[in-house]
Parts: C-alpha cells; sequence; structure tokens
C-alpha cells in the first residue's frame, strides 16, 4: 500500500544518481562513499564499525578509516538535520530513514515506475575492492526484496480492485523474471478478473512457448491447473473487475496526527506502547498507519482471541506459532536455529517443540523467549485486543521490552485493561500510554474532502454525520459511503441511532450478503466460503460473492471476520427468530464439525436451549480437568450448573455446581469456592444433597485451618449420612472429622475415627475412597508418623494413577516428595518430582494453588540439594501465585517459608527479613509459630538476640497445639547460641525428633553438634558423629550440603580419619552447585556460617 512519508522522515534513493529526499522535498545528491555507506545499511540492516571503515577506505590505516567514517557521519546529519546512521560499534539506519522500499507508486492511480538501475548502478568502486564484491552479491539481493515488495503491492492492489495498477506492476515482475511461474499466475489471473480472457491465454502461450524453447520445460502444475480451470469456466461465478476509470474511495487516516507523531518518537526510542480506546475509534487503523509511514515492513501482528484469557501462555503460544508455522510467517521454520535447551523450555507452551516436553519455569522460559524472538530478525510485535489476553503471556511482556529485543506496540479496549498491564504501567519502565478519542468535526470533514468518487454529498454532510457516527471512524465511514450511494435519499442521515443506519445498510444488501452478513455476527469468527456453505447450505463458490460483498463495503476483514461493533449491531437488530435459527445452525455445525465444545455450547445456550448445552460444558471440564486446567475446569462446571438449572433439571445443577468446588479451591483458593459451596447450600432439595453441601463447607474449613468449625458440621452430619445409609457421605464426614481432630493434635481420636470407618471402604466408590485414603495421609502427618503417612499416600497415588487421574495424582507426588524432605530423603523427593513430567502429555502447564503447591514442595527438595538459584525460583512462583488471593493462605504461607529458609541458609538475612515481613498478618497460630521461629533464626544470623522471638514462637505453638512445633521452638532455642549450647540438651532433642520421624531436623541437629565439638576443640567425638552422619541416608534440612560436607571433612580431619579430601572434593562440587546462576554478591559462603572458624 502506499502512502506519502510522514513529516520528518527522509527517504534515500540508492539506485542512478543516489540522493536524499528531505521531509520539505528537496533532494540533496550523495556521494559515491555516503551512498555506499547507506547501501551497506539498508541491504544489510547493520554493520559492525570498523567493517565499515575497512571496505570503504581500505588503503587508510584503521584509524584513518574509522575518522573517515566518523566525518561522513557528521556530513550526513548536517545536511539532513538529523543523524542518519545511529550506534556506535554497530551501525544501522536511523528511523528517521524511510525504508527505501516503502514506496512503489507515488499515490494511487499513477503510473507504476519501472525497476529502473540496480543498486548504485553506474558507480565504480576500483579502489574499494571489498565493497565492490559486497556490491556485486548485493546486487541480486536488492533486485529480489524490491520484486518481493511489488508482488505483496500488487496482489494488495488486486484485492482492492485497483486492476490497472495491478497489472503495470505484475507486468514488470515477469519481465524481470521471465521463467517464474508464479509471476505469470499472478499476471494471468489479473487480466482474467479484469475480463480479458485473450491476453490472459496469450501470455500462458508465449510463456510456454519461452520454457519450451529457452530449457526445454513445462510450465508447473499449479499454473497448468489454473488455466485450465479458467478455460473449463470454473471460476465464471468469479465477478470481472473491468478497470474503471473513475477512482475507488479509500478512506484516510485522518485525526490522528498527534498519535502517529507519538508513534513515531516511540519507534526512534524503540520504546513499549499502549494504545487504548473505545470499539471502532480505530486503533487497529492506526497502528497500520504508523507502519506504512515509517516503512516497516517485518512487523508480526496478533490479537487475542475471546475463550483464551484462562488458557496460561496462550497468547505466546500464537505468537511463536505465527513466526515459525503460519503460512506466512516471518521465520519460517525459525525454531531450529535455537539451541536444544531453548527448545525443550519452549515446549512446555508448544508441546511439539520438542519430545521431552518441560514444565514451564518462568525464569528460563523468558530467557528461551528472548533468544527466540532476538533470532526472529523482525522489526516489530503487535498484540491487539489485549482485554482478551491470558495473564501468563502478559506478566511476560515488561521483561520482554528491552532494546536488543523487537519493540511491542499494544491496543487495548478502553475500560477493559488487564490488571497485569496496570501493573506495568506503575513500574519502571512502563510503555507510553496513547488514547485514541472520537474524531471531531474537522477530521470528518477531510474524509467527505476526498469522496467524489462516491457522489456529492449535501453542505452539511459533515456535521450530521459527526452527530450521528459520534465521531467513530468505522461508524462515518460507514455513513459516507451510505449518503453516497443514496442509501438515505438526497438527504441526511435521520436522527436515529447508528444501529438503525447499519441496518438500513444491511437492508439494501443482495439476499446471499444479508444472510451471510448476519451468520458472520452471529458466529463472532471468521466466516470463510466454506464455513458459510457448511452453516448455511450450498457451495463455497455462491457464499464467495456474497463474502466480496462485504469486503468491498469494509464490514469483514482480510481473514473473512466482522468487525465486532457491527456484529453486536446486527446482532441486536436482527428478529429473535432469524437469530435463534442462526445459533442453532452453527451449534450444529460445531458439533458435527467436532469444532470447540464450549463454543457450541455457548450457540446452544444463546438459541434457548441449555439442556444441549449443559453435556458440552461438562464434556470441556473433563477435558480441561484431564489438563490440569483447574480454573477452566471450575468455570465449565458452574456454567453447566447454570444450564441444567435453566433447564429446570436442578438435581444435574447441584452435582455440577458441587463438583467445580475442588478444582475452583485448587485454582484460586478457599475465598473463591466459599460462596459456591453456600449457594450449593441453597440448590439442596433432598436430604443427601443438604448432606453433601454441608460436607463441603466443613472441607473448605479445612483448607482455612478452622478445625473447630472443620469437626463441627462433620459430627453433625455424620449421623446424618448413616441414617440415609450413604457410604460415601459416611466415609466422607468420618474422613472430614479425623482431619479436623489430627488438626488439633487429638490423633488418637482421629485414628479411632478413621478404625470405625475401615470396614466401609470395600463399599464405597473411587472417589470416597480417595478421600478416605487422604484423610489418612494427613492425619499421620499430622501426628508425626511419616513412615505411614507415607504408604497411605503412596496407595492413594497407586488408585489415582490406576484411574488416571493425572492431575491429582500430580498433587499426590507433590505430598509424598514433602515427606521424603521431612525425613531427610531430598534424592527420593527429587526423582518424585520429575515422574510428574512423564504425565505432561496428557496435563497442560498447571495453573493456581496447584502449581503452587508444586512449586513449595519442588523449593524445599532443592535447597535440601543446594540448588540455592532453582529454590528461589520456585518459592517466589509460589508465593506470586498465592498472593492473588486476599489471604495469604495456607500453602503461601509455606512458599514464604520457603523462600526465607533459603535466603538464611544462602547467607542473606536482610533478603530473609523481608521475605519473612509477608507472614505478620497470617493470624492462623501455627504459622504466627513459624514466623517467629524464622524470626528467631534472621535474629541469630544477623548476630542479634532471638531470645523475644522464640518466646513469641513458643507461646503460638502452645496455641497451636502442635508437638511438632514445639520441638522446632525447642532446637533452635538450643541451637541459637553455639558459644553457650548444651550438648545433652539438643542430643535430647535430637532423639525425640527421630522418634517422631522427623530425621532431618534429627539430622540437622546432629550436624549442630559436631560443629559445637569441633568449636570446642574436641575432634575425636565431632569426627565420630561425622562419620556417622556422612554414612547415613538422612541429610540435614536447613543447611546447605556444601556446608555439612565442609563441616565434616573438618570433623574427619581434626579426629585423624581417613577420607577427609574425598569429603572436602565433594563440598567444594557442592558449593559450585549452589552458586550456579546466582550473581557473586549473592552466592552463598563456602562454609557454614555458624561455624566458619577452623576451615581445612
Amino acid at each position: 500500500m502506499t502512502t506519502p512519508p510522514s513529516p520528518g522522515l527522509v527517504k534515500i534513493h540508492l539506485t542512478r544518481s543516489p540522493c536524499l529526499v528531505l521531509p520539505e522535498g528537496a533532494s540533496v545528491p550523495l556521494s559515491r562513499k555516503d551512498a555506499a555507506l547507506l547501501a551497506i545499511l539498508a541491504v544489510d540492516g547493520s554493520a559492525a564499525k570498523d567493517l565499515v571503515a575497512t571496505m570503504l577506505w581500505p588503503r587508510d590505516n584503521p584509524q584513518g578509516s574509522r575518522l573517515n567514517l566518523r566525518q561522513r557521519r557528521f556530513r550526513l546529519t548536517r545536511t539532513a538535520g538529523a543523524p542518519l546512521v545511529e550506534g556506535d560499534d554497530q551501525l544501522r539506519l536511523s528511523s528517521r530513514v524511510e525504508d527505501p522500499l516503502s514506496a512503489l507508486a507515488e499515490g494511487p492511480g499513477t503510473a507504476v515506475a519501472p525497476l529502473g538501475a540496480d543498486l548504485l548502478d553506474g558507480l565504480e568502486f576500483d579502489d574499494c575492492p571489498d565493497f565492490a564484491g559486497w556490491l556485486r552479491q548485493a546486487r541480486p539481493a536488492w533486485r529480489q526484496r524490491l520484486l518481493d515488495r511489488m508482488a505483496r503491492e500488487s496482489d494488495h492492489l488486486e484485492s482492492m480492485g485497483r486492476l490497472r495498477e495491478a497489472l503495470a506492476m505484475s507486468q514488470q515482475i515477469v519481465a524481470a523474471n521471465p521463467y517464474s511461474d508464479l509471476a505469470h499466475r499472478r499476471l494471468i489471473w489479473q487480466h482474467f478478473l479484469g475480463g480479458d480472457l485473450g491476453s490472459a491465454m496469450a501470455i500462458y502461450q508465449a510463456f510456454c512457448n519461452r520454457l519450451a524453447s529457452d530449457l526445454g520445460e513445462l510450465p508447473d502444475d499449479a499454473t497448468q491447473n489454473l488455466v485450465a480451470r479458467i478455460r473449463q469456466g470454473e471460476f465464471a461465478s468469479t465477478p470481472t473487475l473491468m478497470p474503471s476509470t473513475a477512482k475507488q474511495w479509500l478512506p484516510r487516516c485522518v485525526g490522528r496526527e498527534a498519535q502517529l507523531a507519538a508513534l513515531q518518537q516511540a519507534w526512534t526510542q524503540r520504546q513499549p506502547v499502549l494504545i487504548e480506546g473505545a470499539p471502532g475509534i480505530g486503533k487497529t487503523r492506526l497502528i497500520g498507519e504508523a507502519i506504512r509511514r515509517l516503512g516497516i515492513h517485518r512487523a508480526l501482528y496478533l490479537p487475542a482471541y475471546a475463550g483464551t484469557t484462562e488458557r496460561p501462555y496462550a497468547l505466546l503460544a500464537r505468537l511463536l506459532s505465527a513466526l515459525w508455522a503460519a503460512p506466512h510467517g516471518l521465520k519460517p521454520q525459525g525454531q531450529r536455529s535455537l539451541p536444544e535447551w531453548a527448545l525443550r523450555e519452549l515446549s512446555a507452551v508448544l508441546p511439539e517443540l520438542h519430545e521431552r516436553g518441560n514444565e514451564v519455569q518462568a525464569t528460563r522460559l523468558l530467557r528461551a523467549v528472548e533468544i527466540a524472538l532476538s533470532q526472529a530478525d523482525i522489526d516489530l510485535i503487535v498484540l491487539d485486543d489485549l482485554q482478551q489476553a491470558d495473564l501468563a503471556t502478559l506478566e511476560l511482556l515488561p521483561a520482554l521490552a528491552q532494546p536488543t529485543l523487537p519493540p511491542w506496540w499494544l491496543a487495548c479496549r478502553a475500560g477493559e485493561r488487564p490488571a497485569a498491564l496496570d501493573t506495568w504501567i506503575r513500574a519502571a519502565g512502563a510503555p507510553l500510554m496513547l488514547e485514541v478519542l472520537p474524531l471531531d468535526s474537522a477530521a470528518v470533514s477531510l474524509l467527505i474532502d476526498d469522496v467524489d468518487a462516491l457522489g456529492p454529498l449535501p453542505a452539511d454532510a459533515a456535521e450530521s454525520i459527526h452527530r450521528a457516527s459520534g465521531g467513530l471512524p468505522l461508524l462515518a465511514v460507514e455513513l459516507i459511503r451510505s449518503m453516497a450511494e443514496g442509501v438515505f435519499g438526497d438527504g441526511l442521515p435521520p436522527s436515529q441511532d447508528m444501529a438503525n443506519h447499519l441496518r438500513v445498510r444491511e437492508a439494501s444488501l443482495p439476499p446471499d450478503a444479508r444472510q451471510l452478513a448476519r451468520a458472520a455476527a452471529v458466529l463472532r469468527a471468521p466466516i470463510p466460503p466454506q464455513t458459510a456453505a457448511a452453516i448455511l447450505g450450498d457451495s463455497p463458490d455462491r457464499w464467495r460473492q456474497a463474502l466480496r460483498q462485504l469486503d468491498a463495503i469494509h464490514w469483514v476483514d482480510g481473514d473473512a471476520r466482522m468487525h465486532d461493533m457491527i456484529g453486536t449491531c446486527l446482532r441486536e437488530g436482527m428478529p429473535d427468530v432469524d437469530r435463534i435459527r442462526l445459533h442453532e445452525q452453527i451449534a450444529h455445525w460445531l458439533e458435527h464439525s467436532q469444532g470447540p465444545g464450549v463454543e457450541a455450547a455457548l450457540h446452544h445456550e444463546a438459541a434457548g436451549r441449555p439442556v444441549l448445552a449443559a453435556p458440552l460444558y461438562e464434556r470441556a471440564a473433563q477435558e480441561a480437568a484431564r489438563a490440569a486446567r483447574v480454573a477452566e475446569q471450575a468455570r465449565f462446571q458452574q456454567q453447566a450448573a447454570r444450564c441444567w438449572e435453566a433447564g429446570g433439571h436442578l438435581d444435574k445443577a447441584f452435582e455440577a455446581l458441587r463438583a467445580s468446588i475442588g478444582p475452583l479451591t485448587m485454582g484460586q483458593g478457599v475465598d473463591a469456592a466459599l460462596p459456591v459451596a453456600e449457594r450449593l447450600c441453597t440448590l439442596a432439595r433432598w436430604p443427601r444433597q443438604h448432606l453433601l453441601a454441608r460436607l463441603e463447607l466443613a472441607d473448605l474449613a479445612l483448607h482455612r485451618g478452622h478445625y473447630a468449625d472443620a469437626e463441627r458440621l462433620a459430627r453433625e452430619h455424620l449421623p446424618v449420612a448413616q441414617t440415609l445409609k450413604d457410604v460415601d457421605a459416611t466415609l466422607q464426614a468420618g474422613a472430614t472429622l479425623a482431619y479436623a481432630l489430627g488438626g488439633q493434635t487429638r490423633a488418637d481420636e482421629a485414628f479411632q475415627t478413621l478404625a470405625t470407618l475401615q470396614g466401609l471402604l470395600p463399599q464405597a466408590s473411587v472417589d470416597a475412597r480417595r478421600h478416605f485414603l487422604s484423610a489418612q495421609a494427613a492425619v499421620c502427618w499430622q501426628a508425626g508418623q511419616l513412615a505411614r503417612c507415607a504408604q497411605h499416600t503412596q496407595a492413594l497415588l497407586d488408585l489415582l494413577v490406576e484411574q488416571q487421574q493425572w492431575s491429582d495424582a500430580t498433587v499426590e507426588v507433590s505430598n509424598l516428595a514433602a515427606i521424603r524432605t521431612q525425613q531427610g530423603r531430598f534424592a527420593e523427593a527429587d526423582e518424585l518430582l520429575r515422574t510428574t513430567r512423564t504425565w505432561r502429555d496428557f496435563l497442560g502447564p498447571l495453573e493456581g494453588h496447584m502449581q503452587a503447591g508444586l512449586d513449595v514442595t519442588r523449593a524445599v527438595t532443592d535447597l535440601g540439594l543446594g540448588r540455592v538459584a532453582s529454590a528461589l525460583q520456585h518459592a517466589w512462583r509460589a508465593l506470586h501465585e498465592c498472593q492473588r488471593s486476599p489471604e495469604l493462605g495456607r500453602i503461601g504461607a509455606r512458599a514464604a517459608e520457603a523462600l526465607v529458609r533459603t535466603h538464611l541458609c544462602a547467607g542473606q538475612p536482610g533478603a530473609a527479613r523481608q521475605a519473612q515481613a509477608r507472614l505478620a498478618d497470617v493470624a492462623t497460630p501455627s504459622v504466627r509459630a513459624r514466623a517467629w521461629l524464622l524470626m528467631a533464626a534472621i535474629d541469630s544470623a544477623e548476630g542479634q538476640l532471638s531470645e523475644a522471638s522464640l518466646e513469641q514462637a513458643f507461646s503460638a505453638a502452645t496455641d497451636a497445639k502442635d508437638p511438632l512445633l514445639q520441638l522446632r521452638v525447642q532446637a533452635e532455642q538450643l541451637c541459637s547460641r553455639p558459644g553457650h549450647a548444651d550438648l545433652a540438651a539438643i542430643e535430647a532433642v535430637e532423639q525425640q525428633a527421630r522418634r517422631l520421624e522427623q530425621d532431618a531436623l534429627a539430622a540437622r541437629l546432629a550436624w549442630h553438634r559436631v560443629g559445637i565439638w569441633l568449636a570446642q576443640g574436641q575432634g575425636a567425638p565431632a569426627a565420630a558423629l561425622a562419620q556417622q552422619l556422612l554414612d547415613d541416608s538422612a541429610q540435614p534440612e536447613d543447611i546447605l550440603p556444601c556446608h555439612w560436607l565442609d563441616l565434616g571433612a573438618r570433623a574427619l580431619q581434626a579426629g585423624q580419619l581417613s577420607g577427609s579430601e574425598a569429603v572436602a572434593r565433594r563440598a567444594r562440587a557442592a558449593h559450585a552447585t549452589s552458586t550456579e546462576k546466582l550473581p557473586p554478591d549473592e552466592a552463598p559462603p563456602r562454609v557454614w556460617p555458624r561455624f566458619a572458624k577452623g576451615r581445612s
């Protein structure tokens, strides 16, 4: 498309007689070397400064060559009034220079200039042999780029109906490529469209003769097939587009000079931009106009689609696919040049990239995306309709807004800006905000000034159109076109709303175009001829003609998608019977074409058939569950419940709503699930339903840590379940009661409750057995019986794998790994977590609290193995996910605790104190006790007294009635001051920890005793205990492997036992692991700070 250059841009001509064309129109000839410098940068995009200097001034020494280059740049800047070449070591053309290929003709209707001379034609460079060699290679590439640009322009002119210009350009392309099948097919087709079948066949015959005489070949299959179909009359329904002497009206982009100037400045500074405005205001048109004026020819445009908001990284996946795999992708197969590790990371969002799927790790994924974009060779990325984008992709954008990566231009509806963009706007490096407002009457007058081709308009048309359209460009153009075509007679639009104007316009359309417009409005998706035929019947050719008519009045875009404002007006003005029939037809087509079930459900619901929609929503919920998309699963179950209720199926509505509570809790937390459970209570009609609804409330009380409330509800309803002889409900009530008792440190009562219900298991459903096994494991965990807890968790895991419940199985693997960390078996925990990767074929990216829980376990495991960077990353990600809820919650508290412990192990007490502050507002006694316990450890690490914090921790642990917490407080009290340690008391607490199966805590206390003995100069007992601990499978918590290994090496050396050197080597290797991927100033020390003296 051709547009005049924007103000401030300098054009360069690099063929015969090279010159600059300044913004005011003056032409300035270029010297030979100046032209050569600009040619290098125009063709290659960028070049090293030293290389350019050597190529153009080969006889000078390097310093002299650089001086010559600097003088040339200065003179060019002085001539143009602004720098034309940017960069220090790497040179590139300034953004003030218009792309030399951006304008192929001076304007619509003018004759197309011939291809003309080659790059720097007629100039000699015998004194620059390296540049002369470069020029010989660059000329064919330059000419091919010009031809490719002309081909795209010819196709565009053809689509606009400007056949005379398209033909002129296609003839030049054929002259330059006399053996090109593609060029000849374009020319043959355009002659046919123009009604000149004789010329089309003559061109084909001449092409055949040329190939036969020169090459001994025939045209390719595609060319022969096109000609055969033309001869057979297959395109008889294709309208011929005869060249017209009158211009076709192409509305200009008016009233946007300020926004275009701002975009030009942002482009110059490579600054991200966020454009906001109402629907129909022209956001996309503004971006397109800026791209054309700035000569940006490698821009990637991608709109966000409705329905993907809850799908993490959905927009990122489409961006990468559009870049590499789309038919007209800017970097076809570009993924092949990426390193394997990057492919593995990107496979988390595009599984086809690597045979070994990967979990989404935000930091590594970000690095992989950076590499992919840096190698993509694109100038700009445009993301449109971001009000429909997924949160995960939006959260990546601030980190991807880097000077070394393509700039981002973003567009969003006013008033619907996602929260992630709000956060970015308030942060450093925020995007430039551009608000697009309605046009004023002067801008509307400028549109009318160009409308002579469509006929005269009344004198006061501008004011009337401005008033009727509200200044929205889309509606103003529609009104101008309607008036010029006599839709309103000889006068102005009547004083009715815009929807009525569009309906008047709709009534003037041919019947097929009107029917297709209505179908497009109801479908709200692209409707190419094949889709129209499937929905409305008949052949695609019939609807191809109707689609052209809608395209001609700009009601659909190039993808056959109707503008949403026009679609809304048509839907609202459509008779109910027609709209309902179309919804029915579309739903039928979607179901029989295996289309998205949710979309079919939406159309069934809109057609007033909720009972047909409900099963489709439930099927979508099952698919989401298999892929671990818990937010979608909950939403679809709630939509199914709504449809069942609307259709009068209240029992099915109850079951569907109940099925949403579990995934809602897992994805968004208890606060989001509680109103749904309360709604479930109001929906219950029968005794069993009331029972199940109240048990859901009891389960949510457990998740909140409100064990007394959970116990009360369970005790009230366990007899009801037994009276109803409902085995599943009895087991659920009993399991909830046992869990609540265990949470109140009443383990004996909990085990007794479970024992009385054990006999019901053979009669129970799989879901009830799962609930019961989960309660058994939880009670054992609370009682400190980790071995039994592991057995029950393994049994539950086996049941879930047998049922192929991969999402819940992933949660239980995390639970089992957490048990192993308490037992000090971090390598086993790591291996367990790795097994979940084999289930990635069945699961998508994890979401919500489910992902957060897995991240916390991974953080604790990585810390035990000394992988500090990974532990920090997973703890931060879990904490970020949990902070979206009003309360931090149980998983959020665990995430904050893991973050504090990791900072402490890495020797960063200041960062640990900042992380600990996140626990200040948590009211649960057990979390409060842990928070004070962490504060005591921070005080001790900073050399401060920790007695006050320990007293607070002991008080909270007593309130929580948690013996394990009380044990940890005792341990910290004894270890907080190594200089005054009581070895016997520490050993006594250590033995108590072993009796409670807290082997990781016991190992930490034991290594503490080793350190104390070393500090006291008692090498023999230190060495004996160190040898025992090194042989033990249990490793300590809250001590990095490099620290306890270093302590062990020193103890063995002090006790004169063998093996100290081997252990010291292990310590050095472990330290290398702990410092990996960390900045030097954040790396943990080589020795345990509590016992740093006496290092061997």
